[in-house]
């Protein structure tokens, strides 16, 4: 086989060398980059894939944030209706309290200004009986031409008493 290896031009020892340098190369390699590499990628692979896990996670409580804000939005929209329909309720309510306290007060103004209204027809029918009847007094001296002190009071107020009844 020797023949073979020198006819095709191969040393045996210089393919021993090779094979051996070859063997220490790969192992070299193998020690101080491949598996070097191989942990690198690996790690390189955990740490996507933790961050996929990670990412998905992520996801998952977003999702429930959003319901979870979802929920406490339809809430506040309902305490916001609450708080409008509360809010017309009373607006409404002091609307009526107005209405009503403004209705008395004017009631009471009527009242009030017909009190005056009645006092000052009485002070002034007090002052046109006073007139009358000084009216009367004059007119029964000058008819009888009598003493003042004779004329009787009494007489005077029943003619104006009647005069009153006719009108």
């Amino acid at each position: 086989m020797s023949e073979l290896f020198h006819t095709l031009g191969i040393n045996i020892k210089s393919l021993g060398f090779q094979i051996l340098n070859f063997t220490i190369l790969v192992v070299v390699l193998r020690l101080t980059a491949y598996k070097p590499l191989l942990k690198l990628l690996r790690e390189r692979r955990e740490r996507i894939e933790h961050g996929l896990k990670g990412a998905q996670e992520a996801d998952r409580r977003l999702a429930e944030v959003d319901k979870v804000k979802e929920t406490k939005l339809a809430e506040a929209d309902q305490k916001a209706v609450a708080i409008v329909s509360e809010a017309e309720d009373t607006a409404k309510k002091r609307g009526n309290e107005i209405v009503t306290d403004a209705q008395n007060k004017a009631g009471n103004v009527l009242e009030e200004a017909g009190i005056v209204a009645k006092q000052k027809t009485e002070a002034e029918m007090d002052a046109v009986h006073a007139a009358a009847s000084e009216f009367v007094r004059s007119a029964i001296e000058r008819t009888c031409e009598l003493d003042q002190s004779a004329i009787d009071q009494q007489l005077i107020d029943s003619a104006i008493k009647e005069v009153k009844q006719q009108a």
